[in-house]
Parts: structure tokens; sequence; C-alpha cells
């Protein structure tokens, strides 16, 4: 933020918006009336490349382990990349950014696997709702595996499916939760998407999953350090290099 602020240099990025908003938690009266400061801007940095990195490690453990246990879906994604790479072992954002499959392996992934298990929210007025009451002050938590495994949205929820986020199939919005909604939403959540976009395909061109005996998705005891989330075990695959000379 500090050589950012230095060279002068502003563009339409997260640490520009940054220190946009450190220099106004100095001087600016509603930053002050909102009781924003100096840490409160550092608090978000922190959290954008907290969840956003600590949110992509995971994601991205799950999707590996899933495209092990399904070879055929592992093959039909390999063969979408394969398509887009063109013989080539780079393939471009723009290029990526048009695979509907992988979008769909990876909101299938983040369905069927919560590393972030809860949303919390403080309601700031009385709501009311079809009978239901939430007085001003209370706490409100979003179970996400619960929400992500109900079969009313997802049928045979426990079924790794990508085609469930294919076509343009009627959805309830809030049927799937894994980067939250509305101006709450997860802000690292196109970043976290877009490098994971570019990770999986850069791997897959190169390597092949494949399941061990000792393959298993484990989580640690109690859940893990943080209360938010749940810390698995390391996942054991073996990988089996491609011909990347002849990939068309």
């Amino acid at each position: 933020m500090e050589a950012k602020e230095e060279s002068g240099n502003f563009t339409i990025d997260v640490a520009s918006t940054l220190v946009d908003m450190l220099k106004k938690s100095r001087n600016d009266e509603t930053y002050k009336d909102l009781g924003i400061d100096e840490y409160a801007v550092f608090a978000q940095g922190w959290e954008f490349f907290f969840a956003g990195y600590l949110g992509t490690r995971d994601l991205f453990g799950f999707l590996m382990y899933e495209l092990a246990c399904h070879s055929d879906i592992q093959d039909q994604l390999y063969s979408e990349i394969r398509i887009a790479a063109k013989g080539k072992q780079v393939v471009s954002l723009e290029e990526i950014s048009r695979l509907p499959y992988l979008n769909a392996c990876l909101k299938e992934a983040s369905r069927r696997n919560a590393a972030f298990i809860r949303l919390e929210r403080f309601c700031n007025k009385d709501w009311e709702y079809d009978g239901l009451r939430i007085p001003k002050g209370i706490q409100v938590i979003f179970p996400m595996f619960a929400v992500h495994m109900n079969p009313e949205n997802f049928p045979n929820p426990d079924r790794f499916e990508p085609s469930r986020f294919l076509g343009n199939k009627e959805q309830d919005a809030y049927a799937y939760m894994r980067f939250g909604h509305g101006p709450r939403g997860c802000l690292g959540q196109r970043f976290a998407l877009e490098m994971l976009k570019v990770l999986v395909v850069s791997f897959l061109i190169r390597f092949k999953l494949e399941k061990r005996p000792d393959t298993i998705l484990e989580t640690y005891p109690g859940g893990g350090f943080f209360f938010f989330m749940i810390e698995y075990k390391p996942i054991l695959l073996d990988l089996v290099k491609r011909d990347t000379e002849n990939i068309n």
C-alpha cells in the first residue's frame, strides 16, 4: 500500500482502493462518523488475501480430489481444456473464462466440500417475513454445508455432478452460497475464481490425477484452528505426467 501511494499509479484494483480508503480514514468526516480508521482498512486488506489465498488453496485441493475420484469427469474437463489450448501449454485468461465445464466443476467442488462452513451477519434493523422475526442486533448464522446439501435444491447431494451448473437450469439464487451474496459478499470472490481457473488449467494440461489406496478426505478433530472453517488433512494423490508435446 505504501509503494502504491508513493508511485501515484492508481488503477481499479484492491491496492488502490485500500490506499483511497486509508486517506479517507484520516480526514473524511463520514469515515470518522462510521468509525472506519486505519486499522479497519488494514483489516480489509488482510481479509482479502486471507480469504482469497486460503479459500483458493482449499477449493483447489477439493477439486483435485474429486477429479481423481471421478476419472470420467476429469477426462471431460481435460478434453475441454485441450480444445481451448490448441496445441499450446498456455491458455489465455480470455479463453479460460469461456470454459463452461471448468466453471461447473469449480462450483460443484465448492458445493460438495465446504471449507468456510458458515456465514455470519448482524441484523441492523428489526425484520420480519412470513412469521419469522429477527430483532435488531441479533447475529444470524447461515450453515453453508446444510444449504448446499439440501436435496430439494440439489438432488442426490452426496454425488459430485458438475452438470448441475450447466445450461440455463432454474435455481434458487440462495441455494448456493459459496461466496455469500449482496454488498457483504466475499471481497476476494473474483480474485479467487480467476486464479483458480488459471491454476487448474495449467495443472491439468501437465498432469493426470489418480486416486491412491490411501486417498481420503478427512478433517482435523474439532474442525481446525478457525471457528468458521473446517481444516482438512493433506490429500494424497498420484500425479501422472502428460505428454505435453502432443496435446492436440
